[in-house]
């Protein structure tokens, strides 16, 4: 796939952006003026890289075009919830792939491969930590994705699942502690996710499921690995997995896949709404 032409928040931002790809890709890259001109250059897909608050114009342009879209997380605002599951019915009803750029799914065979005993099994417990580059309230909804994300795919979370038991409080001078349970037909999935932030790179991050942890550790050169105790693995970089997922879905359409995505989208959505808006009350 080639990167054909960019828009930014201003003509000049584009512009260096596009001459920046240019070098870097070594081909031509267009700046468009705004979305609306950019989804009218016959593309085959839009990557919506912005800040959430522009996602769901964006979204907008690209349903208009029947431009198949990779959105960054999330979707859409907590307060946006009803136009952002019209817009995933949108999506599906024109058949278009939509993919929301949830990474952390991506690392579950790495957790695997160190804790063997989690495979084929459904999780009770779900624990993350996560380090957003900025502190205060915002680290929940910047975050909140990646761990319904993989709650949707350890846990046994039925379509109306949902998130009860909400509580959030501090954790160390700036971190926030959020605690809740995704509770579906006669189960419930224990969800804790620790908020601290760190300005820059390598960010602590690690994930356990069921008391079998991983801690992601960068390298020099953003390679990946995932460490429980003294056991090590080496890990693809999740976006990169995730994009060729996206790329490989574009060449190579499977429809029950497509929906499948929708599903998961609109649920996360929908559970993200409420816990943000619950957590801002």
């Amino acid at each position: 796939m080639r990167v054909a032409a960019v828009c930014g928040r201003d003509a000049e931002r584009a512009r260096a952006a596009a001459a920046r790809l240019a070098t870097d890709l070594g081909h031509d890259v267009r700046a468009a003026a705004s979305v609306a001109e950019l989804c009218n250059l016959g593309l085959d897909a839009l990557v919506i890289a912005s800040p959430p608050e522009s996602h769901a114009s964006a979204l907008e342009h690209a349903l208009a075009a029947r431009l198949p879209t990779l959105c960054e997380k999330p979707l859409v605002e907590a307060r946006e919830t009803a136009r952002g599951l019209g817009l995933v019915d949108g999506f599906d009803r024109a058949a278009l792939l939509l993919v929301e750029n949830c990474q952390w799914p991506e690392t579950l065979p790495a957790l695997h491969e160190l804790h063997p005993r989690l495979h084929g099994t459904r999780a009770r417990t779900l624990r993350m930590r996560l380090s957003p580059s900025q502190s205060g309230s915002g680290m929940v909804a910047d975050s909140l994705s990646h761990l319904l994300s993989v709650a949707q795919s350890v846990g046994s979370l039925d379509e109306d699942a949902r998130a009860t038991g909400l509580q959030l409080e501090p954790l160390g001078a700036d971190g926030l502690r959020l605690r809740l349970a995704l509770a579906s037909a006669g189960s419930a999935l224990d969800c804790e996710l620790d908020l601290v932030p760190c300005p820059s790179q390598p960010r602590p991050a690690w994930l356990e499921v069921d008391g079998c942890r991983m801690e992601r550790e960068i390298g020099p050169s953003y390679e990946i690995r995932f460490r429980a105790g003294e056991r090590v693995v080496c890990a693809p970089d999740p976006m990169r997995q995730l994009v060729y997922r996206f790329a490989s879905l574009l060449k190579h359409p499977v429809d029950d896949e497509r929906r499948a995505e929708s599903r998961r989208i609109r649920q996360r959505i929908r559970l993200f709404g409420d816990v943000v808006s619950r957590c801002e009350a």
